[in-house]
């Protein structure tokens, strides 16, 4: 994804150099108070951003840079930020599950909900190949990763595959039988060669495919997980 396809809400921190140039460029057209006259920023708003070298509004950065180097991204005024650089690859696994398996609440925040510790973190692991995006968990009936808004709009709008087998099987799929079954597709257990993170399926698939070196490795996993998960809460 580069910068022209973010979402028009978004904010970006710009580099050193790329701040200054921004600021000179608007200087050559005049200065701020010329510039606000053609453009859709106030001349206030724009000697605030500067003089509070704020993140400023994606569509002025492309309008006067085209496309320069971002250092960060930001949503509306109370979002934590992101680190990260440009162009972002949105990884078709990270958009399958963000559509299977993330809802947003009524606050407008995204919140990936699963049954399954190793989804969860699956799901944030994914997600940091963006940048340091912020996240907070909770731990209730469910597993449940809060995220910023933006970076949700970002993956949904992207161009990544959002139907992938596996990433879908995993956050929604059953077994009937030796067929793997999700939604209207299905593949047959012998067949399926990709990667499962769901403890429960890669259990059932261990066994249905008898396994014995698989099923013991997800036990000894289990153990470990347990411990793990014990101390975090």
């Amino acid at each position: 994804m580069n910068l022209e396809d973010l979402p028009p809400e978004i904010r970006v921190k710009l580099r050193e150099k790329d701040q200054r140039h921004l600021w000179e460029e608007i200087g050559n057209r005049g200065g701020i108070k010329q510039f606000s006259k053609s453009s859709d920023f106030s001349a206030s708003k724009l000697y605030n951003w500067k003089n509070k070298d704020s993140f400023l509004p994606i569509n002025l950065v492309t309008e006067l840079l085209g496309n320069p180097e971002i250092t960060h991204l930001k949503g509306g005024s109370n979002s934590k930020a992101t680190k990260t650089t440009f162009p972002i690859e949105i990884n078709d696994e990270l958009a399958t599950r963000t559509t299977a398996s993330v809802s947003v609440n009524r606050e407008g925040t995204p919140v990936y909900i699963t049954n399954e510790l190793p989804l969860m973190k699956r799901f944030e692991t994914l997600l940091q190949q963006i940048g340091e995006v912020p996240t907070t968990r909770y731990h209730r009936e469910q597993h449940e990763l809060r995220f910023p808004g933006y970076i949700y709009q970002i993956i949904v709008k992207s161009s990544a595959e959002k139907d992938l087998f596996s990433a879908l099987f995993d956050e929604r799929g059953k077994f009937k039988a030796n067929r793997m079954i999700v939604e209207d597709r299905e593949k047959g257990i012998q067949s399926f060669q990709d990667k499962l993170y769901s403890r429960q399926k890669k259990m059932e698939l261990a066994l249905k495919t008898e396994n014995q070196e698989l099923v013991e490795e997800i036990l000894g996993d289990t153990s470990q997980m347990t411990e793990i998960f014990s101390r975090e809460i």
